[in-house]
């Protein structure tokens, strides 16, 4: 289990608009979520190449701030998500009902 993965079992699939650098090197910019709703984000300010049996090593985790709270954001290929938590209504404002389990 990956660390800020404590609430959630199941990943909350974003869109996430990103600047990609000619060194290959990817910066998120924005989340935004299905509901229409979008989040700056503030400062990208770690990421790590996560390996496993079930990803190949083609998964990365990125330590973003979001209003001033420290979030994880997963990319797996093409696709981002993240593992939503039950306080994350304060930094998202409204949150979809399937947001988090439990």
């Amino acid at each position: 289990m990956y660390p800020g993965r404590t609430q959630s079992k199941k990943p909350f699939y974003v869109s996430v608009t990103a600047i990609h650098y000619i060194s290959g090197v990817c910066c998120p910019q924005v989340l935004e979520f299905p509901e229409g709703s979008a989040i700056m984000i503030e400062d990208v300010k770690k990421v790590q190449k996560l390996s496993g049996k079930d990803n190949d090593g083609a998964e990365e985790r990125y330590l973003i701030n979001l209003k001033g709270k420290e979030k994880y954001l997963y990319r797996r290929g093409q696709r981002w998500f993240i593992y939503p938590q039950k306080d994350d209504y304060k930094i998202f404002g409204t949150v979809p009902n399937d947001f988090w389990e439990g």
